[in-house]
């Protein structure tokens, strides 16, 4: 998304904030971890030398792994690739403690995912630490809901037309697609239609059964962060599977800095894949666990719910000529897949266009 934002001059629209610190849970307790190689030698979390200077050589093998390349970190992680990254761990005897740091912090994997799945994610993650700020998140001001209208904003001003608060009532095909709007005398038609995958088979244009996993969320509203947090930094934590929760959970705690609540308040939004029909069963105990510290009256709020994550499956059968089904994001902790899909689509489209080249600044156009 970073790239894409740059790439495309998106950014202009944005304003990010570096100040996200990573959280990891080991051993019941939750540290925050040192992201930086430079952080590993001076944080509290690895009091051992020896520990440390294993995580740095694990942490360089991976940064100088290069898909192709004939080196000796290339080497060995290819010939480990498909061993379950636990045991490339084990081999290499690091501890328990560091192993689920390195596993639920860093590579942000499952302890049975193949090793160069892991490597490749330590490596990206080593690398985000180093662009920016000490961390490997950037968060926009106001949330996450200011990336969809920033895109749109770029397409309105090279000429994109939107209809707010509007349904899709129903779509006709033939030479071309004719798309009704519902409650409004109004239609319109075009050679291309790209739809979001639920709205496509409500309207039964595609023959595939839809998927309906549910994802538990809770949001807090709370007076204190969950780790003493004096430098007002926005926490992200992933919490893997325990007697607590039988799913891997996130947790996201922002604050004002972000302009998403006021002063002296945070909101925190955690949310795992439904294993029961009830959202407070499923994150109840987990969350018990992560405010047992907070005294009566810190938590000023707070909401559970489930939401429908409908997934595309494999298409059974052609689509239309020039449909185009899209997919979107679930329980992803970024933007990789539907950014992806959409450049695939974009090229089934335009196959000779550049996929969101950048756009010139106001001064560069000429009236």
């Amino acid at each position: 998304m970073v790239n894409l934002l740059v790439q495309s001059n998106v950014a202009r629209y944005h304003e990010f904030k570096i100040n996200v610190r990573i959280l990891s849970m080991v051993e019941d307790g939750i540290h925050v971890l040192p992201c930086r190689r430079s952080d590993v030698f001076t944080s509290p979390l690895l009091d051992d030398l020896i520990d440390k200077r294993k995580l740095m050589k694990l942490i360089e093998l991976c940064v100088k792994y290069e898909p192709g390349e004939d080196n000796p970190a290339t080497n060995e992680i290819t010939q480990d690739a498909q061993k379950p990254f636990i045991e490339f761990l084990e081999e290499k005897a690091i501890n328990r403690t560091l192993r689920e740091y390195i596993v639920n912090s860093i590579a942000m994997v499952k302890p049975s995912d193949p090793t160069i799945d892991a490597c490749k994610s330590i490596k990206n993650f080593m690398i985000a630490t180093e662009r920016y700020g000490r961390s490997p998140f950037i968060f926009p001001l106001y949330g996450c809901g200011e990336f969809p209208q920033s895109f749109c904003r770029l397409s309105a001003v090279f000429g994109g037309v939107y209809c707010l608060n509007t349904q899709i009532d129903n779509v006709k095909t033939g030479d071309s697609f004719v798309v009704k709007l519902a409650e409004k005398d109004h239609e319109v038609s075009s050679e291309k239609l790209v739809m979001d995958y639920g709205s496509a088979s409500a309207l039964h244009m595609t023959y595939t059964p839809r998927t309906k996993d549910k994802l538990s969320r809770a949001i807090f509203i709370t007076k204190q962060s969950i780790v003493p947090n004096n430098d007002n930094l926005l926490s992200f934590l992933r919490i893997p599977p325990s007697e607590r929760n039988s799913d891997t959970v996130f947790l996201l705690e922002l604050n004002s800095t972000v302009s998403v609540c006021p002063n002296e308040l945070n909101i925190v939004y955690i949310w795992t894949r439904a294993s029961t029909k009830n959202a407070k069963q499923d994150l109840g105990p987990i969350s018990e666990h992560l405010f047992k510290h907070f005294s009566q009256g810190d938590i000023v709020w707070k909401f559970f719910y489930q939401a429908l994550c409908e997934s595309k499956p494999n298409m059974i059968g052609e689509l239309a000529t020039g449909l185009h089904i899209t997919s979107p994001p679930c329980n992803d902790i970024d933007y990789e897949k539907s950014i992806s899909e959409a450049e695939s689509i974009f090229k089934k489209m335009y196959p000779d266009q550049d996929f969101l080249p950048r756009a010139p600044d106001p001064e560069e156009i000429i009236s």
